[in-house]
């Protein structure tokens, strides 16, 4: 679908079928011929910039190759470090993957000798799989050699520093983070140790194993809540405060909402504010936690934005992944559904309902944006699922997805 903003009048080209003719011409001028371009990720930021990335299949004089191309657009033209593309009185940027503007170390991070270097490895040993890519603001590379593994953090150089010092803090601390194994600070590459045990959601979606009680998980809360980390390096905004943003992108791909996210956002407006501030993970779900095979929790993940925040905004923010897991992944409904009936009565006991269900409510608008960012073959519907969702929850019936007939009913 076209985006249509008015203060980034580009970006129907970009999301829309004219992508082809943008990205054609920088194709051509480096010598290939762009045989076909489908949109992958979409990035959007409603009035400030957005970027797709596209799979395209390239014809070169060597040959026909599978490629990664990105284009975007912001406020002002064409993103920094792009390769600019200007036609009537519009300008988008365009580049290729791995050559990623705010991302220089992800050329590095995806071809063995650096990344050998960095983890002090033979680079002949070392093989590589990216498992996560987001243009301009991070990727991860998984790196494997005989008898060990690690990952590598691609990140923009500026916060290098600062998510070192946040990993080295909270190890000290006592807690189960991955340690740092060596950063290249010039380039934002950071390598990490890799946790042992399994991913929570894979064992969730599998089935194949036990899960941590919902105690447990908020034993984990507690322990980050307990840390002193170095102040952050960026602001992150709580669920209730972030909520607004994401509604707006829902708003502007999927403008049947906008009555429900009124009503949603309005009652997050009337929602308690924290009396005060304590440590948070800032991101805590069951992809960040690993749990060893009796089911217990033994290490967390992605702690780049632990720091001072609102206390039931991490147990609110995992009951609401739980929640939206079991409804696009159906196997797994009831063993997410248990695990965040769990956790979310945990957090009741310690908050309240009138604290707790609005945050789950904030943070379902935010997974919202996660269909079409993604490109779901049925972004529209899934969006609309979770729109329901949030509306149920900011209402407190039936304590939304917890409720198998609201599950179905969303469905």
């Amino acid at each position: 679908m076209d985006v249509d903003d008015a203060l980034l009048p580009a970006a129907p080209h970009l999301t829309g079928p004219g992508a082809r003719a943008v990205l054609a011409p920088v194709v051509e001028a480096h010598g290939g011929e762009l045989v076909d371009v489908r949109p992958g990720q979409v990035l959007y930021r409603p009035g400030r910039d957005v970027i797709v990335s596209y799979g395209a299949r390239i014809r070169w004089p060597s040959g026909l190759s599978e490629e990664t191309l990105l284009a975007g657009t912001t406020r002002t033209g064409a993103p920094t470090g792009t390769v600019p593309v200007r036609a009537d009185g519009m300008e988008v940027g365009v580049w290729r993957y791995p050559f990623d503007p705010e991302l220089p170390g992800l050329a590095h991070a995806t071809l063995a000798a650096p990344v050998a270097r960095l983890l002090g490895r033979d680079a002949a040993d070392v093989h590589l799989q990216v498992r996560a890519f987001r243009p301009g603001k991070r990727a991860v590379v998984h790196a494997r050699w005989p008898g060990g593994e690690a990952y590598v953090k691609v990140l923009p150089p500026r916060r290098t520093g600062a998510i070192v010092a946040r990993h080295d803090a909270l190890l000290a601390f006592g807690l189960p983070v991955p340690a740092v194994l060596g950063a290249d600070e010039a380039r934002g590459l950071v390598a990490l140790a890799a946790l042992p045990g399994a991913d929570l959601r894979e064992r969730l979606v599998r089935g194949d194993g036990p899960v941590p009680a919902g105690q447990e998980v908020l034993a984990l809360v507690d322990d980050v809540a307990r840390a002193h980390v170095p102040p952050p390096d960026r602001d992150r905004a709580g669920l209730l405060d972030g909520a607004a943003h994401h509604a707006a992108l829902v708003r502007r791909v999927r403008p049947e909402s906008s009555g429900a996210l009124d009503e949603v956002l309005g009652r997050l407006a009337a929602a308690p504010r924290p009396v005060e501030l304590t440590t948070v993970h800032g991101d805590l779900h069951e992809a960040q936690i690993r749990v060893d095979d009796a089911g217990h929790v033994i290490g967390v993940l992605d702690v780049d934005d632990v720091g001072p925040g609102d206390p039931a905004d991490d147990p609110a923010r995992a009951v609401a992944h739980l929640v939206a897991l079991g409804l696009t992944h159906p196997p797994s409904a009831g063993r997410c559904r248990a695990l965040a009936a769990e956790l979310h009565a945990g957090a009741v006991r310690r908050h309240g309902p009138d604290v707790v269900d609005p945050r789950v409510a904030a943070a379902l608008v935010g997974l919202a944006t996660g269909p079409f960012r993604a490109q779901d073959q049925d972004w529209p519907q899934g969006t609309d699922r979770l729109v329901h969702l949030a509306l149920a929850w900011s209402r407190g019936s039936a304590t939304g997805g917890l409720d198998e007939r609201t599950l179905r009913s969303a469905s």
